[in-house]
């Protein structure tokens, strides 16, 4: 079996698999070093550092695993059963005034 080489679209790919959450929702950026959880869902998140400086620093699985908590942590306390229902109960306009 040929292992699946870690790169950015390959974890993305796993979370959307194993989530279900749609993929224009779902980012992985790396700012100062560390990769962090971007888009809708990592802006709902209460920390999206992976604390991982290389994407090899992670299986696949735990990359995966990694967000699974995060989704988990934050709907905990929201009336919402998938993170995709909690990002479009958002009015993500944002409006400014002179």
């Amino acid at each position: 079996m040929k292992s699946t080489r870690i790169t950015v679209k390959a974890i993305l790919k796993a979370v959307v698999d194993a989530t279900g959450i749609k993929p224009e929702y779902v980012e992985l950026g790396k700012f100062e070093g560390e990769y962090y959880w971007n888009g809708k869902s990592g802006s709902l998140f209460s920390g999206s550092n992976t604390y991982c400086r290389r994407l090899t620093d992670s299986t696949l699985e735990d990359w995966v695993d990694g967000y699974q908590r995060k989704v988990k942590e934050t709907l905990e306390f929201t009336e919402y059963n998938h993170i995709n229902e909690l990002i479009e109960s958002i009015n993500w306009a944002v409006e400014y005034e002179d």
